[in-house]
């Protein structure tokens, strides 16, 4: 039997667990989410796989205003992709709430690059 040696593929820009991730076009992997042991995130985090680059969600889709997704940090939420168009992220709790809604992103918002801006850590 061969064996493989594992290499590293790219790192967060910080520790992160308890998130949920999703693949969109086999080009970006989607996070959101998440903990560092301290704070709950409420951000959208984009890493390309080609280029190793990690960028942030800075502009929203106008109907996520009142999506309490970005109104309390969350972890443990679900995700999955429909039809190679969109992702859907459902529930989830943060440090005082459990939820029980969806977050509709389309796979467009994901891909322009305008929608994202780099970034080298997570506070």
């Amino acid at each position: 039997m061969e064996t493989k040696k594992v290499s590293v593929f790219g790192r967060l820009p910080s520790s992160i667990g308890a998130h949920v991730s999703a693949l969109v076009d086999d080009k970006y992997l989607v996070m959101y989410g998440g903990t560092n042991g301290f704070n709950f995130f409420d951000t959208i985090l984009r890493f390309e796989i080609e280029t190793k680059k990690w960028t942030m969600m800075t502009k929203y889709p106008g109907d996520f205003e009142k999506s309490t997704f970005f109104a309390d940090g969350r972890i443990a939420c679900t995700a999955c992709q429909v039809k190679n168009e969109f992702v859907v992220f459902f529930g989830g709790c943060s440090a005082e709430n459990d939820y029980a809604e969806f977050l509709v992103i389309s796979f467009k918002h994901i891909r322009e690059d305008g929608n994202f801006n780099e970034i080298t850590h997570i506070v």
